[in-house]
């Protein structure tokens, strides 16, 4: 069964008492922005639309619902962003690139695959009825540390969270 969860929105400690903080539209972007920019310099602790969310990665959100990916990179390849706190996630298309963020409940943020999304996809269960395929995170982790560091995306960042 899919496990993917939709996160809330919580404003980070340089934020709290800053005014009216706005819900980001994407649920990847309510994760990535969390810690993005000091209230200060993020206008009354508002993620700008314009700002780059891809906080650990340093990627450009894409509009919600863009096919196969939820970001670009500098160089314009296409990113995938799973995040869950389940035990698996699952795919439509074969991405470019495929981040696999896991956050248990009252705990932070870590990577579970950063990587070419053809190896992720290649090792996805069968196709459910919604049209997606599961792979556990168990799985995701295993193919992870068999990717070699320069197929990867740089981290440039901790999780804000």
């Amino acid at each position: 069964m899919q496990s993917e969860v939709r996160v809330r929105c919580q404003s980070s400690p340089a934020v709290i008492g800053a005014g009216d903080v706005p819900v980001p539209a994407h649920p990847t972007e309510r994760l990535l922005c969390l810690a993005k920019e000091p209230a200060e310099q993020a206008g009354k602790g508002r993620c700008s639309p314009t700002a780059r969310h891809g906080f650990m990665f340093d990627l450009d959100l894409t509009r919600a619902s863009s096919k196969a990916h939820d970001a670009l990179t500098r160089n314009g390849q296409k990113v995938e962003i799973k995040l869950t706190q389940g035990s698996s996630v699952a795919l439509r298309h074969s991405p470019k690139y495929l981040i696999v963020l896991h956050r248990p409940r009252g705990g932070p943020a870590r990577v579970v695959f950063n990587g070419p999304g053809e190896i992720a996809s290649t090792s996805c269960g069968k196709m459910q009825a919604n049209g997606q395929r599961p792979i556990s995170l168990s799985k995701l982790t295993t193919l992870d540390r068999a990717i070699d560091d320069t197929l990867r995306l740089p981290v440039v960042r901790l999780p804000p969270v």
